[in-house]
C-alpha cells in the first residue's frame, strides 16, 4: 500500500499537480461551477436585456420632450410676432371723436332711424294711447265746464 501512495505522488508530481489542487478529469469539480456560472450569465444577459429596453423607453421619451418642445417654441413664436402685429394695429386706431364723423353717419341713417321708431310705436300703441289720452283730457275738460256752470250760474 505505500508503494502504491509512493507511485500515485510520482505520478501527480510528475505531471505538476499537488493534492490540494483538483485535476479537470474530476467530477466534483465542474458539476457545480457550470450550473452556477450558466445562473449568472443568463441572470446578467436578462439584466442587460432589460437595461436596454429602458435605454429605448429613455430615449423614445427624449425624443418626445423635444417634439412638444420644439412645437411650444413654434407656438410662443407665432403669438409674440402676433401680439406685435396687434400692438402696431392699436398703435395706428384713432380714436379721437369727430363730430362730423357722428353728424354724417346720423344723417345717412335718418330713414332708418325714423322706420325704427316709427315701427317701435306701432308696436307699442303710442298713438292709441296718446288718442285715448286726448279724448279722455277732453271729456274732463267738458265735465270741468258743465261743474263750473253750475257753481256759476
Amino acid at each position: 500500500m505505500l508503494a502504491e501512495t509512493q507511485s500515485r505522488l510520482r505520478t501527480n508530481s510528475e505531471f505538476g499537480t499537488n493534492r490540494a489542487s483538483h485535476s479537470s478529469n474530476t467530477p466534483d469539480s465542474d458539476t457545480p461551477s457550470r450550473p452556477m456560472s450558466d445562473m449568472l450569465s443568463y441572470g446578467l444577459l436578462i439584466i442587460l436585456i432589460g437595461l436596454v429596453i429602458l435605454l429605448v423607453y429613455a430615449l423614445s421619451l427624449l425624443k418626445y420632450i423635444q417634439q412638444e418642445s420644439a412645437l411650444i417654441r413654434d407656438q410662443a413664436s407665432q403669438i409674440h410676432t402676433l401680439g406685435v402685429v396687434q400692438k402696431e394695429a392699436i398703435g395706428n386706431l384713432d380714436f379721437s371723436v369727430k363730430p362730423e364723423v357722428i353728424t354724417a353717419g346720423i344723417a345717412a341713417s335718418g330713414e332708418t332711424l325714423k322706420g325704427a321708431v316709427a315701427g317701435t310705436m306701432k308696436e307699442l300703441k303710442i298713438a292709441e294711447d296718446i288718442g285715448n289720452i286726448r279724448s279722455s283730457a277732453d271729456s274732463v275738460a267738458s265735465e270741468v265746464a258743465e261743474i263750473q256752470k253750475i257753481f256759476l250760474d
